[in-house]
């Protein structure tokens, strides 16, 4: 997964917490441990470390907007 000394690409990161919650249960998949197919729902999953480290920000940040707390409200509240 890289050299020790340098950072980790978004991309090395995000296999590194998907390993990780496999490796604990925490991923909602099935079984413990891996298989062809916890490994396949892993490989194709749809997430991104990047939407993940930003989510947070992202909602306050249009939570204390006017603008974006009247949209946000009417887009996922219903």
């Amino acid at each position: 997964m890289g050299d020790m000394a340098a950072p980790r690409s978004l991309r090395t990161q995000e296999l590194i917490v998907t390993a990780q919650s496999r490796i604990d249960g925490t991923d909602g998949l099935p079984g413990e441990g891996f298989t062809p197919e916890t490994m396949r729902q892993s490989l194709f999953a749809d997430h991104s470390r990047a939407a993940g480290l930003a989510l947070t920000s992202t909602v306050t940040a249009c939570r204390n907007t006017p603008s974006g707390r009247s949209w946000w409200t009417a887009t996922w509240s219903t």
